[in-house]
């Protein structure tokens, strides 16, 4: 199972990502955006247990009517030289007051991993050959952050006035 990175700490992955047969009664299930918006519309009582899981290639405006209570939002990177996901979650958080976890899934590089988490993300979930502490030490790059982001809202000169 993938390990998880969550707020700087390492968690159980408890979220799978359903097939077509899952059974979603048990478990924590992620869903691509049609299929959580029908489970919703049916009123399904276990979705508090259901995220969605969008490609990096989502156009941010088709998410406008998304409801944003939803307890996770992983955004799969088909390539680590994609970043499309990177804009995704900025927009998520920025227009849509979006809360919750967004969670980087598919390949991405640790050395992406502090931008992606000034864009936003706050989980990352890596395979079992990934090391957690070079992780763990790549949300930590930079000591100082000198442009705005949605981690820090103020930019340097606006922080030292």
């Amino acid at each position: 199972m993938p390990k998880l990175v969550k707020n700087h700490e390492i968690l159980e992955n408890t979220w799978q990502v359903a097939s077509q047969d899952s059974t979603l009664s048990e478990g924590m299930w992620l869903l691509g955006l049609e299929q959580y918006l029908a489970q919703r519309e049916a009123n399904n009582p276990n979705l508090a247990n259901l995220g969605i899981i969008l490609p990096g290639d989502t156009d941010p405006e088709s998410l406008a009517g998304m409801p944003m209570d939803v307890a996770v939002i992983a955004i799969d990177f088909p390539a680590f030289t994609d970043g499309r996901g990177f804009s995704l979650a900025r927009s998520l958080r920025e227009y849509f007051d979006y809360s919750g976890e967004i969670r980087a899934t598919g390949y991405f590089l640790l050395d992406q991993v502090f931008y992606l988490s000034r864009c936003g993300f706050n989980a990352f979930e890596v395979g079992d050959d990934a090391n957690i502490e070079t992780l763990l030490n790549a949300l930590d790059t930079f000591s100082v952050k000198y442009q705005a982001a949605i981690d820090e809202p103020q930019p340097l000169f606006r922080r030292r006035s």
